[in-house]
């Protein structure tokens, strides 16, 4: 936990470093012992919290790197949506929060009436994709309002992609592909290490994002680089999955045919 915590706070101070060197550099360093330490403690007791052969799965690789992923992008996006509507656009913190209410209410409906009918014609990793591509398409609709004066509908829309949508399917997605390929006995570890990746991309993510977004500030209060950032996120997620499905197809035994 101290070397998670020292990881995210040297992180997000990397733009003083000048100012407080050692503070900084002893934050980053310590956090590299401590989590070192875990790991050596892992490998070398005889009943460890967490038995490392579970990260030999592939499946549960892909799923904690994805998750990192949606964790950077998610709570970036709640953070700069927030920024956008009521600095670039003018609107109150009050509606603000209003218009952002429906997206939920959508997530509930996709949860309760769609999701279940694509899990029953795509794999977790292809429903991970799915969700994915809306996170990345939500992402460039920001984008793209960013260079048309920020028109609302165009923003909403990004917004319903990212919160309404893909958000549902990519959690559930990376839930089921978290433990797809490990024992029972570990479901309960798969799942925790899933939502531990989360909240770790979640405190990094918005971490390098604030970093970046000093080093090269922006007239707007969200920026071109702020949304190419989640774009980012939303590619290095794609590109895992990808590989993971790729990767399982090529696995899989080929029927040979017999004449």
């Amino acid at each position: 936990m101290l070397g998670l915590l020292g990881l995210t706070y040297g992180t997000h101070e990397l733009i003083h470093i000048k100012e407080y060197p050692f503070r900084v550099a002893g934050a980053l360093f310590l956090a590299a012992v401590l989590l070192a330490l875990v790991m050596y403690r892992l490998k070398s007791t005889a009943q460890p919290l967490i038995d490392v052969k579970i990260f030999r799965h592939r499946s549960l690789m892909v799923s904690n790197f994805a998750f990192v992923a949606l964790g950077a992008f998610f709570i970036g996006f709640l953070f700069l949506i927030s920024l956008m509507l009521q600095k670039d656009m003018s609107h109150s913190a009050a509606s603000a929060g209003l218009m952002l209410v429906p997206f939920s209410i959508m997530s509930a409906l996709v949860a309760k009436f769609v999701l279940p009918l694509v899990a029953k014609r795509l794999s977790s990793a292809q429903m991970g994709i799915f969700g994915w591509v809306f996170m990345l398409t939500g992402a460039v609709l920001l984008l793209i309002s960013i260079h048309s004066g920020h028109p609302l509908p165009l923003v909403l829309s990004g917004a319903a992609c990212i919160s309404g949508i893909g958000m549902t399917f990519c959690f559930t997605a990376l839930s089921v592909l978290g433990i797809h390929e490990v024992a029972a006995a570990d479901y309960g570890v798969a799942s925790s290490l899933g939502s531990t990746s989360y909240f770790l991309g979640a405190g990094l993510g918005l971490s390098f994002m604030t970093l970046m977004s000093q080093v090269f500030p922006s007239v707007l209060a969200v920026g071109d680089l702020s949304i190419t950032i989640l774009i980012g996120y939303a590619v290095f997620a794609l590109s895992m999955l990808f590989y993971f499905m790729i990767r399982s197809l090529r696995n899989e035994p080929r029927e040979v045919a017999v004449s």
